[in-house]
């Protein structure tokens, strides 16, 4: 029979000096099983422990909760407490959360 019929629903492959051996061996083992994917994740991880161990750290230039560059809050309030709380209550009971109604 030719190489190209087929047997038991599998393609007859020619066989080449490829396909056997160490070589061959190595290959299908990669096509065929996860060890790509399992050089990669050591790939990452080495660089990860490299970086660790060897990086400088970033230096933060600012904090956030530094008064000199944050805005301070209102001395006078605009809206008085009990204003704010009825208006709150008008647009809960239309329907809307409070979330919404903190807007």
């Amino acid at each position: 029979m030719a190489s190209n019929d087929v047997r038991n629903g599998r393609k007859a492959r020619a066989s080449s000096p490829s396909d056997s051996g160490l070589y061959g061996t190595l290959r299908r083992f990669w096509q065929k099983s996860y060890a790509s994917d399992y050089l990669g994740f050591v790939l990452l991880l080495a660089a990860y422990i490299v970086i660790k161990l060897t990086g400088e750290p970033f230096h933060q230039l600012f904090r956030l909760d530094d008064p000199r560059i944050g805005f301070p809050h209102a001395e006078v309030e605009r809206v008085a407490v009990r204003t704010s709380r009825i208006y709150i209550a008008m647009r809960w009971e239309e329907g809307g959360s409070a979330n919404e109604a903190v807007l």
